[in-house]
C-alpha cells in the first residue's frame, strides 16, 4: 500500500444541520446509494423515539415534545397534519404502531409511575388509554384481537381489543432480562430480551401467557421480526443474526459497524437497519448471507451526524426517525461507494511528547472509493494515509500525529474529500493538550472533606495539599 505524505492546507470547518419546516428535501445526489427525499419535525431537544407508518400518514412518538402526525405523498414528501399532539397520561410517547386493520397504538410513560397504551386518532386525540403499573413500555404491537406490551425488567403484558375497550386480560412477568421489542408469530410470540436474546412464549391462552424457551444472541436483543418462519434480532452492539427460532439456530447474520436499534423489511428483500450512527439497506434474499448494500448518515442538530432510532417501510421508501427529525428516502440502492470512519474525531490527550493516533477508513458501498484529497489545517498536526483508493469492504488507517510546540490546548481538522456521492467532503475534529481532567472510577465519599487541594491531570497525578477524609477508590485520570 501507498504511504501518502499529506500536505498542510489552512481550511474553515462548514458543518451541515438539520432543515426545519415541512417537506424539506436534504442536499442528495442522483448516483447515491440511499437518495434523501425530505424531512419533517425537525424539533431542537424532541427526542424522537418511535415511528409507525399508517396508510398516508406516519405518526413520529417523542420523548419530550409530543407526537407529530405528517401525511406521506407518493413522491416521498411529508406535509406536517399535527404539529403537537399531547396525552393527558404525560407530555411524550415512547413507542408506536399500527395494527393490520389500521388501528394505531401509542404508548409511554404515565405521569404518575408505570406506563399507559391508548389508541390514538389521525388528529393526535388519543382514547380509550389504559394505564399498569408494571414497568416502563418499550415497546407495542397488535393484532386485530390483542395489544402485547414489553415492559422492560417488568416482562410483558397483553390487553384484550374489545372494540376500542383495552383492558389488561393477561401478563407475564417472571423469567425476563429486559423485554424490549416484541413479534408475533402465529399463536406465539418473540420477544426481544435483552442479555437475555430471544424468549418464545405461548399465547395460545392470552390470559396465561407462558415462555417456552429462550435462544441466545450476539448481544443485547432489542428487536425482533419474524419473516417466513424465520427470527431477524437486531442486537444493540451485536448486528443483526437470523435465527430458526424453533430450534433457536443460527441462520446467518451482519455485523454491525454502529449498534442495530431497529429492524424493517422493504421491497425486493432488503431489510432496513436503524443502525444508530445510519440508516444501512441489507441484502436479504439469502438468510444465510445477509450482506450490506448501501448506507446512509442522517444530519443532527447543530451539524453533527444523527443518531438512527427508528425505521419503518412502505411503498418502496423508507422512512427513519432521528433524535429531532423525521426522513423518507429512496433506497433504489444504485451501486456507489460509501465511505465510514471506525472513529468520527481524534483526541490525542495532554501530551509533551510526539504523540499519535489513527483511525480506520471503510468503504461500504459497492462500488471504489476514492480519497481524493486530504488536508489538515494545523502545522502541529501530521497526517498519513495508508490508500486512497478502496474497493467494496476494504479498509485503511488514517494516522494523525502531533508534536506540541506548547503546552495549550490545540484544535484543528482534517478535511478529506471523496468520491461518495453523499459525503463527498468529510471533517474530522482533532484536539490535544485540552484543559480538564475526568476521574474514572469511583468517586471521593462524599460525607468526607475534600482529600487533595489540588493535581495535576496528565498520565500522571501529582498530589499536593492533603486533607483529612478517605477515598473509596482512584484509579486513575484522563483527559476529558
Amino acid at each position: 500500500m501507498r504511504k501518502l505524505l499529506l500536505s498542510l492546507m489552512m481550511l474553515a470547518l462548514a458543518g451541515c444541520g438539520g432543515a426545519d419546516g415541512d417537506d424539506v428535501v436534504p442536499a442528495g445526489d442522483p448516483d447515491d446509494n440511499v437518495r434523501p427525499l425530505a424531512s419533517v419535525g425537525v424539533v431542537e431537544g424532541a427526542l424522537y423515539a418511535d415511528l409507525a407508518v399508517n396508510g398516508d400518514l406516519v405518526y413520529g412518538c417523542t420523548a419530550s415534545h409530543g407526537m407529530r402526525i405528517a401525511s406521506l405523498g407518493a413522491d416521498g414528501a411529508l406535509t406536517t397534519t399535527v404539529e403537537q399532539a399531547t396525552f393527558d397520561q404525560a407530555a411524550g410517547c415512547r413507542t408506536v404502531s399500527a395494527a393490520p386493520d389500521g388501528v394505531v397504538f401509542v404508548g409511554g410513560e404515565a405521569t404518575g409511575g408505570g406506563s399507559w397504551i391508548a389508541q390514538v386518532d389521525a388528529d393526535g386525540t388519543a382514547t380509550n388509554a389504559v394505564t399498569t403499573s408494571a414497568g416502563l413500555v418499550e415497546t407495542v404491537t397488535a393484532t386485530e384481537t390483542h395489544v402485547f406490551a414489553a415492559v422492560g425488567s417488568a416482562g410483558l403484558v397483553i390487553f384484550g381489543r374489545n372494540d376500542g375497550a383495552l383492558a389488561q386480560v393477561g401478563a407475564l412477568t417472571e423469567g425476563f432480562d429486559r423485554a424490549l421489542g416484541v413479534a408475533v408469530w402465529g399463536d406465539r410470540l418473540l420477544v426481544a430480551d435483552g442479555l437475555s436474546g430471544v424468549a418464545l412464549v405461548d399465547i395460545s391462552d392470552p390470559t396465561a401467557p407462558a415462555i417456552e424457551s429462550h435462544f441466545d444472541t450476539k448481544g443485547t436483543a432489542r428487536r425482533v421480526l419474524v419473516r417466513d418462519d424465520l427470527a431477524y434480532v437486531g442486537d444493540v452492539g451485536g448486528g443483526v443474526t437470523v435465527y430458526d427460532p424453533e430450534a433457536g439456530k443460527k441462520i446467518g447474520t451482519w455485523k454491525t459497524h454502529g449498534s442495530a436499534v431497529d429492524l424493517a423489511f422493504g421491497e425486493g428483500d432488503r431489510l432496513l437497519v436503524a443502525n444508530l450512527e445510519d440508516l444501512c439497506i441489507l441484502d436479504a434474499s439469502d438468510p444465510a448471507e445477509l450482506h450490506l448494500v448501501a448506507t446512509e448518515v442522517l444530519p443532527g442538530e447543530g451539524g453533527r451526524a444523527g443518531r438512527v432510532i427508528a425505521v419503518r417501510a412502505t411503498a418502496g421508501l423508507a422512512l427513519a426517525a432521528e433524535w429531532s427529525g423525521l426522513w423518507t428516502f429512496d433506497y433504489s440502492t444504485v451501486a456507489s461507494p460509501d465511505i465510514h470512519l471506525s472513529r468520527t474525531a481524534l483526541d490525542l490527550g495532554v501530551v509533551s511528547l510526539k504523540s499519535a493516533e489513527a483511525l480506520i477508513i471503510e468503504n461500504l458501498g459497492m462500488s471504489v472509493l476514492d480519497i481524493i484529497e486530504v488536508t489538515v489545517d494545523h502545522p502541529d498536526f501530521e497526517v498519513t494515509l495508508d490508500d486512497d483508493r478502496l474497493g467494496p469492504g476494504k479498509k485503511t488507517l488514517l494516522t494523525v500525529e502531533f508534536e506540541p510546540s506548547d503546552d495549550k490546548p490545540i484544535t484543528g481538522t482534517v478535511t478529506l474529500t471523496t468520491n461518495d456521492p453523499d459525503e463527498r467532503t468529510v471533517h474530522i475534529p482533532l484536539s490535544a493538550n485540552a484543559e480538564g481532567g475526568l476521574q474514572v472510577g469511583a468517586p471521593f465519599d462524599p460525607t468526607d472533606s475534600r482529600i487533595f487541594s489540588q493535581y495535576e491531570t496528565a498520565a500522571n497525578v501529582t498530589v499536593g495539599g492533603e486533607y483529612p477524609g478517605k477515598v473509596v477508590i482512584l484509579a486513575w485520570f484522563g483527559t476529558s
